[in-house]
Formats: C-alpha cells, sequence, structure tokens
C-alpha cells in the first residue's frame, strides 16, 4: 500500500508512479493499493491513476484503499472500478472503508455502500433502497472481466481504543465482502476471523496492514505492506520474510 504524495525519485508523477507499480510487480507483489489522500491534500483522484498503472503492468492486481465511504456514490466507485478490471483484464479490486462516523453511521454506511457496490460491480440495472444510499436500475456494462467478479474488500480499523465500534463494522462487513482488510496486528487478525465465523464464512480472506518489519506472526491470509514512499527500488525490500 502507499501514498502516492509520498513518491520519491526523478521525473513526472506519473513516470513515478509508473515505476512503483513495475517494481512492485517484478518483486514479486500480488495487488498495489494506492491511497486515497486525505480531504484538501496536494494529490487528487486515485482511481484514474489506476488505468494508467495497468498499461505498465500485466500481473498486478489494483485497487485504491479508501478515505472513507461518503466521498464518492458507491455506484459510481463501483462503475470506474469496472472500468479498470476491463482495461487491465480483469485485475481490479474494490475496497471500501467506513467513514468514521459515531459507531451506528459509520456500521450504517458501510454496510450500505458494500450492498451497492457488490450489486453494481457484478450486476446490472441494481436497484437498492436504504438510509444512506439509494439507487434504481443502475446500469453497469460492460460486464467485470473477472470471471467471479471484482472482488469488494471492506478495511476496518482494529488498532485499538474503539474495539466496540470495529467488531460492529467487521460484522456488518463479514456478511457481505468477499474479504477483510484490518489494522491491529495480530489482535485485528482475530477479530476479522471471529466476526467472519459468526457471520458463517470462516473462511473469508483476512488480509492486515502492516509497517515494513512487522509482518510476521500475524495470522493473516496475506499482509498489506504500508510504503511512505521514497525511492521506488526500496519496494523490493519490503517483501514479508514468510
Amino acid at each position: 500500500m502507499v501514498d502516492p504524495s509520498t513518491i520519491g525519485g526523478t521525473g513526472s508523477f506519473l513516470e513515478r508512479m509508473t515505476a512503483v507499480a513495475t517494481i512492485t510487480e517484478s518483486a514479486g507483489y500480488a495487488a498495489l493499493l494506492v491511497a486515497e489522500s486525505a480531504p484538501g491534500a496536494a494529490f487528487g483522484e486515485p482511481y484514474s491513476l489506476l488505468g494508467a498503472l495497468s498499461a505498465s503492468t500485466s500481473r498486478l492486481h489494483l485497487g485504491v484503499l479508501p478515505w472513507g465511504v461518503d466521498r464518492r456514490a458507491p455506484s459510481i466507485v463501483a462503475k470506474i472500478v469496472t472500468a479498470v478490471d476491463v482495461i487491465s483484464h480483469g485485475r481490479a479490486l474494490l475496497v471500501v472503508g467506513s467513514d468514521g462516523q459515531t459507531a451506528a453511521a459509520s456500521r450504517g454506511h458501510l454496510r450500505e455502500a458494500l450492498m451497492v457496490t457488490a450489486g453494481v460491480v457484478n450486476g446490472t440495472d441494481t436497484t437498492f433502497d436504504g438510509t444512506y444510499f439509494s439507487i434504481h436500475g443502475a446500469s453497469n456494462r460492460p460486464a467485470p472481466v473477472q470471471v467471479d467478479g471484482v472482488p469488494v474488500l471492506a478495511v476496518v480499523d482494529c488498532a485499538g481504543g474503539h474495539e466496540a465500534e470495529s467488531m460492529g463494522l467487521l460484522a456488518e462487513s463479514a456478511g457481505i465482502a468477499d474479504g477483510l482488510i484490518v489494522t491491529g496486528g495480530a489482535a485485528g487478525v482475530t477479530a476479522a476471523r471471529s466476526a467472519a465465523r459468526d457471520a458463517g464464512r470462516p473462511k473469508l480472506p483476512v488480509l492486515v496492514m502492516a509497517d515494513p518489519g512487522a509482518t510476521s506472526g500475524l495470522g493473516a491470509d496475506g499482509v498489506l505492506v504500508r510504503w511512505a514512499g521514497g525511492d521506488p527500488e526500496a519496494i523490493v525490500d519490503l517483501l514479508p520474510a514468510d
């Protein structure tokens, strides 16, 4: 996972991000997630960047780690990610995050955003009426390239201090998403697996975000290594030892 605003090196922004993507792919990583900048930050729209990076890679899965669920309509995000899947020949990931509001609002936003994105990205003429989002006959053509559809992943902050809210968000996500992304190390992974079991989906994939050097012994199905940027060549040294 990389924050585009921190990328160093020479050349234009696109040249530097292309270097990040190609080095990430050649190093053997499975996916690259581009972090969405905070409101008002210098770097803007990350989804457009995925289309450009898909042209310079052939195997790497591509996605955006979102700031929250309320900055874009989830139906529009689903259509954008579908386009990325078509452009990349089936390598898009769709990540949905909580919005950091109160517990009840966060759970409601996340639940409905997951339902809308999952319905639109892998369906046609989707209709949904909720408290936070409503769509009627949302068209999504052409369809995604991936045979089983674009994976929809939910990201939940389990780093501590908000355990009850985190468990509520995990409970909402585990029954809908195709996988969970958590923070909070091994404890976050344990909480996610518990939520998946309670949802009747014990084999739901659980990924964990971790800093370089703290990727071992987490018990997850995969690790998203946080990279603060700098020289793209340093990406090679971030691979987990295990």
